[in-house]
Protein backbone atom coordinates (compact mmCIF):
# COMPACT_ATOMS: atom_id res chain seq x y z
CA UNK A 1 0.00 0.00 0.00
CA UNK A 2 1.67 3.09 -0.98
CA UNK A 3 1.50 6.51 1.43
CA UNK A 4 -0.72 8.93 -0.19
CA UNK A 5 -3.40 5.69 -0.43
CA UNK A 6 -3.06 4.85 3.17
CA UNK A 7 -3.75 8.81 4.04
CA UNK A 8 -6.55 9.22 2.42
CA UNK A 9 -8.07 5.74 3.86
CA UNK A 10 -7.07 7.52 7.49
CA UNK A 11 -8.61 10.57 6.73
CA UNK A 12 -12.02 8.79 5.63
CA UNK A 13 -12.06 6.51 8.61
CA UNK A 14 -11.43 9.61 10.60
CA UNK A 15 -14.80 11.32 9.01
CA UNK A 16 -16.84 8.48 9.60
CA UNK A 17 -15.86 7.75 13.38
CA UNK A 18 -16.46 11.41 13.82
CA UNK A 19 -19.50 12.05 11.64
CA UNK A 20 -20.70 8.56 13.25
CA UNK A 21 -22.78 7.86 16.97
CA UNK A 22 -20.37 6.17 18.66
CA UNK A 23 -22.12 3.18 19.13
CA UNK A 24 -22.32 2.95 15.19
CA UNK A 25 -19.08 3.43 14.30
CA UNK A 26 -18.90 2.51 10.48
CA UNK A 27 -16.73 -0.59 9.63
CA UNK A 28 -14.75 0.21 6.37
CA UNK A 29 -16.94 -2.39 4.14
CA UNK A 30 -16.84 -2.45 0.15
CA UNK A 31 -20.18 -0.09 0.52
CA UNK A 32 -18.60 2.30 2.94
CA UNK A 33 -15.55 2.83 0.33
CA UNK A 34 -18.12 3.13 -2.89
CA UNK A 35 -19.69 5.55 -0.95
CA UNK A 36 -16.17 7.35 0.00
CA UNK A 37 -15.67 6.98 -3.73
CA UNK A 38 -19.29 8.38 -5.35
CA UNK A 39 -18.98 11.89 -3.10
CA UNK A 40 -15.08 12.62 -3.69
CA UNK A 41 -14.48 11.84 -7.47
CA UNK A 42 -15.12 15.02 -9.29
CA UNK A 43 -17.73 13.80 -12.48
CA UNK A 44 -19.55 16.14 -15.12
CA UNK A 45 -21.06 18.07 -12.74
CA UNK A 46 -17.52 19.63 -12.51
CA UNK A 47 -16.46 19.37 -16.21
CA UNK A 48 -19.55 22.12 -16.87
CA UNK A 49 -16.83 24.80 -15.20
CA UNK A 50 -14.06 23.27 -17.73
CA UNK A 51 -14.84 26.62 -19.99
CA UNK A 52 -13.46 28.89 -17.07
CA UNK A 53 -9.78 28.07 -16.96
CA UNK A 54 -7.36 30.71 -18.72
CA UNK A 55 -7.08 34.28 -18.70
CA UNK A 56 -9.94 37.18 -18.30
CA UNK A 57 -10.13 40.75 -18.77
CA UNK A 58 -12.94 42.17 -16.10
CA UNK A 59 -15.82 45.34 -16.50
CA UNK A 60 -16.82 45.52 -13.02
CA UNK A 61 -19.35 48.15 -12.13
CA UNK A 62 -21.40 48.27 -9.02
CA UNK A 63 -24.53 50.33 -7.77
CA UNK A 64 -24.70 51.56 -4.38
CA UNK A 65 -28.14 51.79 -4.31
CA UNK A 66 -31.28 51.27 -6.99
CA UNK A 67 -30.90 54.81 -7.73
CA UNK A 68 -27.33 55.17 -7.39
CA UNK A 69 -25.22 55.80 -10.30
CA UNK A 70 -22.51 53.34 -11.42
CA UNK A 71 -18.98 52.70 -10.21
CA UNK A 72 -17.03 51.18 -12.70
CA UNK A 73 -13.37 49.48 -12.40
CA UNK A 74 -11.21 46.40 -14.16
CA UNK A 75 -9.45 43.64 -13.08
CA UNK A 76 -7.60 40.55 -14.93
CA UNK A 77 -8.13 37.07 -13.47
CA UNK A 78 -6.68 33.54 -14.10
CA UNK A 79 -8.05 30.19 -13.30
CA UNK A 80 -7.64 26.81 -13.19
CA UNK A 81 -7.91 23.82 -11.47
CA UNK A 82 -6.96 22.99 -8.01
CA UNK A 83 -7.50 19.82 -5.47
CA UNK A 84 -6.77 17.21 -8.70
CA UNK A 85 -9.98 18.62 -10.14
CA UNK A 86 -12.19 19.54 -7.52
CA UNK A 87 -12.20 23.21 -7.25
CA UNK A 88 -12.21 25.99 -9.94
CA UNK A 89 -9.49 28.80 -8.65
CA UNK A 90 -10.02 32.45 -9.88
CA UNK A 91 -7.43 34.79 -8.85
CA UNK A 92 -8.36 37.76 -9.32
CA UNK A 93 -6.40 41.23 -9.39
CA UNK A 94 -7.43 44.92 -10.09
CA UNK A 95 -8.86 48.10 -8.77
CA UNK A 96 -12.04 48.42 -6.50
CA UNK A 97 -13.36 52.23 -5.32
CA UNK A 98 -9.88 53.49 -6.72
CA UNK A 99 -8.13 51.01 -3.99
CA UNK A 100 -5.98 47.89 -5.21
CA UNK A 101 -7.79 44.97 -5.12
CA UNK A 102 -7.21 41.13 -4.79
CA UNK A 103 -9.34 38.49 -4.74
CA UNK A 104 -9.99 34.42 -4.72
CA UNK A 105 -12.95 32.41 -5.91
CA UNK A 106 -12.99 28.70 -5.43
CA UNK A 107 -16.20 27.10 -7.51
CA UNK A 108 -17.00 23.48 -7.12
CA UNK A 109 -19.93 21.17 -7.04
CA UNK A 110 -21.02 19.16 -3.90
CA UNK A 111 -21.62 15.80 -5.20
CA UNK A 112 -23.56 14.82 -1.32
CA UNK A 113 -25.69 17.85 -1.50
CA UNK A 114 -26.18 17.93 -5.43
CA UNK A 115 -25.48 21.31 -6.23
CA UNK A 116 -22.42 23.59 -7.23
CA UNK A 117 -21.04 26.20 -4.29
CA UNK A 118 -18.43 28.93 -4.44
CA UNK A 119 -16.55 30.37 -1.82
CA UNK A 120 -15.58 33.87 -2.71
CA UNK A 121 -12.63 35.76 -0.63
CA UNK A 122 -10.88 39.28 -0.92
CA UNK A 123 -8.54 41.86 0.46
CA UNK A 124 -11.36 44.01 1.78
CA UNK A 125 -12.92 41.95 4.37
CA UNK A 126 -12.28 39.25 6.38
CA UNK A 127 -15.33 37.37 6.14
CA UNK A 128 -16.44 34.62 2.91
CA UNK A 129 -18.92 35.12 0.60
CA UNK A 130 -20.76 31.71 0.54
CA UNK A 131 -23.50 30.55 -1.79
CA UNK A 132 -25.28 27.64 -3.31
CA UNK A 133 -27.53 26.49 -6.50
CA UNK A 134 -27.76 25.19 -9.76
CA UNK A 135 -26.75 25.51 -13.17
CA UNK A 136 -29.16 25.07 -15.99
CA UNK A 137 -27.79 23.70 -19.02
CA UNK A 138 -30.14 25.13 -21.53
CA UNK A 139 -29.34 28.81 -20.49
CA UNK A 140 -25.60 28.14 -19.43
CA UNK A 141 -26.61 29.97 -16.62
CA UNK A 142 -25.35 29.28 -12.88
CA UNK A 143 -27.85 30.23 -10.21
CA UNK A 144 -26.87 30.44 -6.46
CA UNK A 145 -28.25 32.00 -3.79
CA UNK A 146 -26.11 32.90 -0.18
CA UNK A 147 -25.93 35.02 2.50
CA UNK A 148 -23.47 38.18 3.36
CA UNK A 149 -22.86 40.93 6.15
CA UNK A 150 -22.80 44.58 6.07
CA UNK A 151 -20.10 45.55 8.73
CA UNK A 152 -21.08 49.28 7.87
CA UNK A 153 -24.40 49.68 9.07
CA UNK A 154 -23.64 46.22 11.33
CA UNK A 155 -26.52 43.70 9.55
CA UNK A 156 -25.72 40.19 9.64
CA UNK A 157 -27.55 37.68 7.15
CA UNK A 158 -28.36 39.54 4.46
CA UNK A 159 -29.80 37.16 1.27
CA UNK A 160 -28.17 37.63 -2.01
CA UNK A 161 -28.68 36.17 -5.34
CA UNK A 162 -25.88 35.73 -8.02
CA UNK A 163 -26.32 34.95 -11.35
CA UNK A 164 -23.51 33.74 -13.77
CA UNK A 165 -24.25 33.36 -17.66
CA UNK A 166 -21.60 31.80 -20.49
CA UNK A 167 -22.53 33.60 -23.33
CA UNK A 168 -20.39 31.86 -25.26
CA UNK A 169 -16.60 30.63 -25.36
CA UNK A 170 -14.85 33.57 -24.30
CA UNK A 171 -17.62 35.49 -22.83
CA UNK A 172 -19.17 35.03 -19.45
CA UNK A 173 -21.46 37.41 -17.38
CA UNK A 174 -22.01 37.72 -13.35
CA UNK A 175 -24.61 39.27 -11.50
CA UNK A 176 -25.73 39.78 -7.95
CA UNK A 177 -28.66 41.27 -6.88
CA UNK A 178 -29.32 42.07 -3.19
CA UNK A 179 -32.32 44.13 -1.12
CA UNK A 180 -32.77 48.29 -1.59
CA UNK A 181 -33.56 50.19 1.31
CA UNK A 182 -37.44 49.06 -0.15
CA UNK A 183 -36.81 45.04 0.65
CA UNK A 184 -36.91 44.91 -3.37
CA UNK A 185 -34.12 42.88 -5.11
CA UNK A 186 -31.74 44.90 -7.19
CA UNK A 187 -28.70 44.55 -9.40
CA UNK A 188 -26.10 45.56 -7.16
CA UNK A 189 -22.60 44.38 -8.91
CA UNK A 190 -22.20 43.41 -12.50
CA UNK A 191 -18.67 41.30 -14.17
CA UNK A 192 -18.17 41.44 -17.68
CA UNK A 193 -15.19 38.65 -18.65
CA UNK A 194 -13.78 38.56 -21.69
CA UNK A 195 -11.51 35.64 -22.08
CA UNK A 196 -7.50 36.34 -23.65
CA UNK A 197 -6.20 33.33 -22.97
Amino acid sequence: MNRPWMFALALVAGALLVAAPQSQAQEMTPEVMAAWAENTTPGEHHQVLNGSVGKWEQKLTMWMAPDAPPMESTSTSTAAWSFDGRWMEEDITGTFMGMPFQGRSLMGYDNFRDEYVSIFMDNMSTAPMIARGTYDPATRTFTLTGTMDDFVVGTRDIPFRQVSTITDDTHATMEMFAPGPDGNEFLTFRVEATKVE
